[in-house]
C-alpha cells in the first residue's frame, strides 16, 4: 500500500505539543497518532482502516506513545494490513486472540477440574464424600505440579513423572490416572482441546488386579467379638461394627445412615438412591429391614447421637459422620489386618446366606446387588426388591451374630 503522506520522524513526534483540542498526526497507510488536549496530553496511536467485511472506515487502537515507538507501530499496522488482505477484520482478530490469551489463563487443569467435578461429576458421584477424598487427591498428587498449566499444554512426560511418584500405591495410581483423564475428557467436551492422549500415561506402570477383600471364615466370628470385646472399642465404634454385620452394606452407605432414613414403625432403614453406589442411571432406593439386634443399636446410639442427624456421628463435629474407614482402622488394630476389612463384612454375610440355602435373588438384594445377564427375567428380578423374602432373613443373621457372641450391652454402656 503506497504512502499518501510523509511519514513522521521521532522528532516531530517528541515535540507535538498538547493543544485545546485534539488533532491527529499521519504517519501515512492509515498509521495515526492522535494527540489528546490537555490536562491528559497524551499521545496514542489509531490504526485508520478499511472494515474488509463491512467497508467501513474503522479506528483501531494500537497503543499509547512511547510505550509504542513509531518503528513498534509500523510493524503492527503491517500485521494489521496482511490481515485486511485477506479479509480478516484486524479489531476482530485482537478480540480474538485477547479472548484466546484469557481462556490461556482460565482453562488451566485446575479450573477444568473445578468445572467437571461442580457441574457432571456431581452426577456420576453423588456422594460429597467420595467427591471431596477424590478432589484431596488431585491437590495432593496432581495440582502441585501441572494445576496451574493450560490443558492444552499437559503433556504425557508430565504424567509419567507425577505416576512415577506413586508407583508403589497402586490403587492411589489407578485413581489419579482415572481423574485425570475424566478431567481431559471434560476439556475435550467443552471446546477446550480437540483431543489428549494422557491415557498413554500409565502404560509405563503396573497396577495390581483388583483382589477380592478378605473375610473370615463362619467359625471365627466369635472369636473376633472375643477380641473386639477385649479390645475396650467406643461405644460408637463397636455399634457401627456390629451394624455393618446386621445391614451387610457397603463401609460408606453403613456409616452415613440419617435418623430421617429410620422408619421405626415399619422396621426399615430407607436410603435413598443418591447414597447407593452404582451409574447414576442404575441407582435406586435400598431398604434394609432391621432386625431386633439392629433396632437394639439404633435405641442405644439414640441416646449417645448429641441431636446430630446421623445415626453414628463424628467424634469431632456431630454435624458430620464417623469416618467410612473406622470399622477398617478398628479391625487392622486388632489383628485382622489381611484377615478381614469393612468390605470382607459383607463377603462373610454371603457366605452365612449361601450356607443358610437362602435364595440367590434374596441374597444378592440383601447385599445391593443387581443382577448380571440383562435378559428379561434378571432384568424382572432387578426390579423386584424381595423386600417381605428379606425380613426374616435378615432376623435369621441378627440372631446367628448374637449367638456368636455380639454384646449390645456394650454400646449402651
Amino acid at each position: 500500500m503506497a504512502r499518501t503522506t510523509k511519514a513522521l520522524n521521532k522528532t516531530q513526534i517528541e515535540n507535538a505539543k498538547s493543544k485545546d483540542k485534539e488533532y491527529i498526526l499521519s504517519d501515512g497507510d492509515g498509521l495515526n497518532l492522535r494527540v489528546k488536549p490537555l490536562p491528559k496530553g497524551s499521545k496514542i496511536w489509531i490504526f485508520n482502516y478499511t472494515n474488509p467485511q463491512t467497508k467501513n472506515r474503522t479506528n483501531l487502537t494500537i497503543g499509547r506513545y512511547p510505550l509504542i515507538t513509531l518503528a513498534e507501530a509500523r510493524t503492527i499496522c503491517d500485521g494489521y494490513r496482511s490481515l485486511i488482505e485477506k479479509g480478516i477484520d484486524p479489531q476482530e482478530e485482537k478480540k480474538r486472540l485477547q479472548q484466546e490469551a484469557e481462556n490461556r489463563v482460565n482453562d488451566t487443569f485446575r479450573n477444568v477440574a473445578e468445572s467437571y467435578f461442580n457441574g457432571i461429576y456431581k452426577e456420576k458421584a453423588k456422594n460429597p464424600i467420595t467427591r471431596e477424598k477424590n478432589w484431596i487427591r488431585l491437590e495432593n498428587h496432581i495440582f502441585p505440579y501441572i494445576g496451574d498449566k493450560h490443558v492444552e499444554e499437559i503433556k504425557v512426560k508430565a504424567l509419567v513423572d507425577i505416576y512415577s511418584k506413586v508407583a508403589d500405591k497402586s490403587n492411589t495410581l489407578k485413581k489419579l490416572h482415572q481423574l485425570v483423564s475424566a478431567v481431559m475428557d471434560h476439556a475435550i467436551t467443552q471446546g477446550i482441546i480437540e483431543s489428549h492422549n494422557c491415557r498413554l500415561a500409565v502404560k509405563n506402570f503396573y497396577i495390581k488386579p483388583s483382589t477380592p477383600n478378605p473375610t473370615i471364615e463362619l467359625e471365627e466370628l466369635p472369636q473376633l467379638f472375643t477380641d473386639l470385646h477385649n479390645a475396650k472399642l467406643s461405644k460408637q465404634t463397636y455399634a457401627l461394627v456390629c451394624w455393618s454385620f446386621l445391614t451387610a452394606l457397603r463401609p460408606n452407605e453403613a456409616v452415613n445412615a440419617e435418623w430421617k432414613e429410620i422408619d421405626f414403625e415399619k422396621k426399615l432403614w430407607n436410603i435413598p438412591k443418591e447414597k447407593m453406589k452404582g451409574k447414576a442411571d442404575k441407582k435406586r432406593p435400598h431398604s434394609v429391614p432391621l432386625s431386633s439386634q439392629a433396632l437394639k443399636i439404633l435405641e442405644m446410639m439414640k441416646m449417645h447421637s448429641n441431636s446430630s442427624p446421623f445415626v453414628f456421628p463424628g467424634r469431632s463435629s456431630n454435624s458430620k459422620p464417623m469416618s467410612n474407614a473406622t470399622v477398617n482402622s478398628t479391625l487392622k488394630r486388632n489383628g485382622y489386618k489381611d484377615r478381614l476389612t469393612a468390605h470382607g463384612i459383607r463377603a462373610f454375610v454371603k457366605t452365612f446366606l449361601s450356607s443358610r440355602k437362602v435364595d440367590r435373588h434374596v441374597s444378592e438384594s440383601i447385599l445391593s446387588h443387581l443382577l448380571e445377564g440383562g435378559d428379561d427375567l434378571e432384568n424382572t428380578y432387578n426390579r423386584y426388591d424381595f423386600l417381605e423374602e428379606r425380613v426374616p432373613v435378615m432376623q435369621l443373621l441378627g440372631d446367628y451374630c448374637e449367638q456368636c457372641g455380639m454384646n449390645l450391652e456394650l454400646v449402651r454402656g
